[in-house]
């Protein structure tokens, strides 16, 4: 009986550390990958935002896939344009699966942005997963990959707010 007891608290003490462990890793992440994502994606900071990026990254889309320094050069003209015609964004995330180790994670979600562009107010959504590695001491995307469909079906409102009682996660300005 003592031993099924020992057993039985090594497991539940087992458990309870790697929750401990994940909700560690999980704040980590927010704090190297998604605020920071976030506020330079709001503020057209491409710098900052190919900083979350790992040099080699991979990105796809439906429509096409990018890499490393085309992806980045990418992401400096396409914030300076829009930053000089004046748009406003706002990008928030929900999470769906949040799967993490020590040096690397699995993070499926859904982003809504809130765009404003010549005095027109307009709501884009759609579903991501990322990749992410632990490089040196940051947390870096290595691969991220979203589209605004599942299925034929376009991705909308519900689909954000479903996972909502996970947390939104958002800047407000």
């Amino acid at each position: 009986m003592k031993n099924i007891f020992i057993l039985l608290f090594s497991v539940f003490s087992l458990g309870h550390l790697a929750g401990q462990d994940t909700a560690n890793l999980k704040k980590e992440i927010d704090q190297q990958i998604w605020y920071p994502f976030m506020q330079a994606w709001n503020n057209f900071d491409a710098e900052a935002f190919n900083e979350i990026h790992a040099d080699n990254m991979l990105r796809g889309t439906p429509r096409n896939l990018r890499s490393g320094k085309d992806y980045k050069s990418g992401n400096l003209k396409n914030f300076l344009r829009a930053k000089e015609r004046g748009d406003v964004r706002n990008i928030s995330f929900t999470f769906e699966y949040r799967v993490h180790e020590k040096f690397m994670a699995y993070e499926v979600g859904y982003y809504k942005i809130e765009s404003m562009r010549s005095g027109e107010k307009n709501f884009y959504y759609g579903q991501f997963h990322v990749v992410l590695n632990k490089i040196g001491e940051r947390w870096k995307i290595v691969q991220d990959w979203d589209a605004d469909s599942l299925n034929g079906i376009e991705i909308g409102e519900e689909h954000f707010m479903k996972f909502s009682h996970e947390g939104i996660y958002k800047i407000d300005d």
